[in-house]
Parts: C-alpha cells; sequence; structure tokens
C-alpha cells in the first residue's frame, strides 16, 4: 500500500515537481496474461513493465514515495521494480501471500510458506483461515530491498493459524500491522515486532471484526473499518498511535450498508472512504461527511478492492493509504459484446473538487489502477 506521503510537491532530479501518473496492470498485449504498464493521467502510454519471458505479473503493492511496483510473477515469484532505474530485482523465489513495504521504501516485508517435514500438511501462504484446517503456522520474512535499509534479513514464525490478510508497516518501520481472521465474522488486527517476533492484539471483540487500518500521514494516529456483524452495521474508527485508549467512532453507516478502505487525504485531516458503491470524504471529527461522488457502477465485485474477501489475502496493497489529489476507480460496465473483454473503465477522481475523468485505455481487461503521486514514472 502507498503511505506516509508527506511532501505534496515532491522535487524530481530535475528539480521540478514530480507529476502523477497511472500504474496499471491489464490484459493487454498478451491474452489471458497480465502485465504492468505506466500512463499518463490522460492514457498515454509511458512505458509497458513487464513482457516475455516474465509469465502473468499481479500487482500486490507499490513502495511509498518511490512509485515502484512489487509483483507476483505466474505465483511463483514475488519482484520488485525500480521505475528511476529501470531495475528489476527478485525478492523471493517462491510465492507469497500479503506484502507491505517500509515507510522509507528502503525494506519489505511478506508472508511466506513455512518449511514442512514429509508427510507433513502444506500451508499457502494465500490459502484463507477457513481453509487450514493443519499443518505448520507461516512464516513472516523481513528483507532489505534498497541500500540504507536497517534490517537484515529475518524471518519469525506467525502464532498456529494466524492466516494474514492484509498488512502494513507501522510508521516507526519496526513493526508490522496484520489482519487475521480467526472466525467467520471476526478479524483481529494484530502487530508482530520485527526485531524478536512478538505480537500483540491491538483491536479484537466478539462478533466485531476490524479490518482495513491505514496510518495518518504524521503517524499520530490509526484509521481502520469496524464490522459488527450481529447488528449489521460498519464504522470508521480512529485510534491514536501508539495505542492509548478506545478507539472512536468517527462515522457508523445505516444498517445493511457497508463502509470500506478508509484513505487519508494529505493535510492528515480529512479521509476518504467507500460507503457501498459511493466515494465519501469526511473529517475526522465526523462533522463533515460529504459524497464526493455519484455511485460507482461496480456491477462485478469480485474484482472490486474495496470489498472485505475472507477467502484469501487481499490483492489491494496497492490501493493508496494516504491520497494528494487523485485517486483512481475502476468502473465496471455492461458489455454490449459478451466476447468484449474490455469490463471497465478507469475513472480518475479529484479528491479536491470531486470532478471525475475516464481515462481511454487500450482494448483489454483492466484487473488494477493507482494514481502514483510521488514517483518517477521513467
Amino acid at each position: 500500500m502507498v503511505t506516509g506521503a508527506s511532501a505534496i510537491a515532491q522535487q524530481s532530479e530535475s528539480g521540478q515537481p514530480a507529476r502523477p501518473f497511472l500504474l496499471v496492470e491489464g490484459w493487454f498485449d498478451r491474452e489471458w496474461v497480465s502485465d504492468l504498464y505506466t500512463f499518463t493521467m490522460d492514457g498515454r502510454l509511458i512505458k509497458r513493465l513487464t513482457s516475455e519471458p516474465l509469465p502473468t505479473n499481479h500487482l500486490v503493492t507499490v513502495a511509498s514515495g518511490l512509485g515502484d511496483p512489487y509483483f507476483v510473477a505466474n505465483a511463483s515469484a514475488l519482484y520488485s521494480l525500480s521505475l528511476r532505474h529501470n531495475l528489476l530485482m527478485p525478492v523471493h523465489a517462491a510465492n507469497v501471500g500479503v506484502v507491505a513495504v517500509a515507510p522509507d521504501g528502503r525494506t519489505a516485508a511478506f508472508v511466506i510458506a513455512a518449511d514442512a517435514p514429509p508427510g507433513t500438511p502444506y500451508v499457502a501462504p494465500q490459502r484463507a483461515r477457513a481453509s487450514v484446517s493443519a499443518g505448520p503456522p507461516l512464516v513472516l520474512r523481513v528483507t532489505p530491498v534498497i541500500a540504507g535499509s536497517p534490517w537484515r534479513p529475518v524471518q519469525f514464525t506467525l502464532p498456529p493459524q494466524v492466516i494474514p490478510t492484509e498488512m502494513t508497516f507501522t510508521p516507526d518501520g519496526g513493526h508490522v500491522l496484520i489482519t487475521h481472521w480467526p472466525g467467520e465474522h471476526t478479524a483481529q488486527l494484530l502487530m508482530v515486532d520485527l526485531k524478536n517476533g512478538a505480537s500483540q492484539t491491538v483491536l479484537a471483540g466478539d462478533d466485531v471484526s476490524y479490518y482495513q487500518p491505514v496510518f495518518a500521514p504524521d503517524g499520530k494516529s490509526l484509521l481502520a473499518v469496524r464490522e459488527d456483524f450481529r447488528a449489521g452495521r460498519w464504522s470508521i474508527i480512529s485510534l491514536p498511535w501508539p495505542v492509548a485508549g478506545s478507539p472512536a467512532v468517527i462515522v457508523t453507516s445505516p444498517r445493511g450498508v457497508s463502509l470500506s478502505k478508509p484513505a487519508f487525504l494529505a493535510d492528515g485531516t480529512r479521509f476518504l472512504f467507500q460507503q457501498e458503491e459511493t466515494l465519501v470524504r469526511a473529517t475526522l471529527d465526523g462533522k463533515s461527511v460529504d459524497p464526493l461522488t455519484g455511485t460507482l457502477d461496480l456491477k462485478d465485485h469480485e474484482w472490486l478492492p474495496g470489498l472485505v474477501d475472507r477467502r484469501r489475502p487481499t490483492r489491494a496493497g496497492w490501493m493508496p493509504g494516504v491520497v494528494i489529489r487523485y485517486i483512481a476507480r475502476l468502473e465496471w460496465r455492461e458489455r454490449s459484446n459478451h466476447e468484449d473483454p474490455a469490463l471497465a473503465d478507469l475513472i480518475v477522481i479529484d479528491v479536491q473538487t470531486g470532478r471525475r475523468t475516464t481515462v481511454p485505455m487500450p482494448s483489454g481487461k483492466l484487473l488494477a489502477a493507482v494514481v502514483v503521486e510521488q514517483g518517477d514514472p521513467r
């Protein structure tokens, strides 16, 4: 996830403010194979980032401040790609679960399967808790990806039956916060210390779930979604960071109306969230809650990253935690011809004005899109 945005006008090497660009995953050039691309904000191709011999490539997260994508190739290897230096770096030569990048972009953390003795059930890192009844615990690995990282490669065994479905670094870079579903309707937030692997519960409750956490730009607070399964209500809650006291409810939805994925605006006093299919902007005191757009036409919920999927770890780690000016959404549309693979339009929303712009994309199938507002598309 893109986190920790702190400079609204980041300078490029030429001394000019960095311009936002689009990082896109889609089936455009290879049939049934996804590749990564960069585009200008008006839809002009900057660069195709992946091609043969790499197989299908799934975007999993984006490095803070750099715009560098992390992706899994054919469910068999994790890579990072430096856009500035055009450098592809293998991070892990096996399948991984959730992935997170430290606020300074120098360190990555990801979940992998443990080495299982012969005859021991294998637990895949991308499988959901509900599908795991036995087998060794999963492993959290931390590794430097850029020179200057304070970490050496290290790994810790996670508690038994913990299958992370989301993960993000804490602002100090010394811990990760993971979402874990110990029950079908209860999600908890656990914090893991990267020095010793010790874990502690941050938010939990009976028949109450906490998920989709995001840290404020100044690192002093945390937003998350709270779901009360029995009452059928969702809330956005705020918690001081480091943890002090109980969470405060900012926004509560009508019964049966879901809320999802909060994202801070760069000023740290406002945030975005999705209420059903409507993108909403609110203040941290909850006194101002305004729809930012009309209803988004999201017909195919299989690919909607804002919805919680209890079956498997999220693919939406690339969604921004801090938005400076623009946010991208995929708007699904009916097909006039069932053979047409172009199932979605790419919509860019100006979070200051609410203006929606449809960005033209090549013929094909869009799978993911994010506006990179601090980075170099070269």
